[in-house]
């Protein structure tokens, strides 16, 4: 099930636009926002209960299913730096 048109990434996307971002920033800001609420649906995570480490642990598994799909390795810092 994707979030692509539900509320929170609607106002994400619209946040984005009003400052100015990049369209590409905004699709893929977007895109990871939309991945991450749907990790945590399957999970059965209510956004409003998020954790740090369920933070941590879905950047994991999004570090290990890029490496599996693209063959090489990431640093992970990169993915946490603005």
């Amino acid at each position: 099930m994707s979030h692509e048109s539900s509320p929170l990434i609607t106002t994400l996307r619209d946040s984005l636009t009003q400052q100015r971002y990049n369209g590409v920033a905004i699709h893929n800001y977007c895109r990871n926002a939309d991945y991450f609420l749907q990790h945590l649906s399957e999970r059965g995570i209510a956004l409003e209960a998020v954790t740090p480490d369920d933070v941590s642990s879905y950047l994991r598994l999004a570090v290990q299913r890029f490496r599996k799909r693209h063959g090489h390795s990431v640093n992970s810092l990169a993915i946490m730096t603005p």
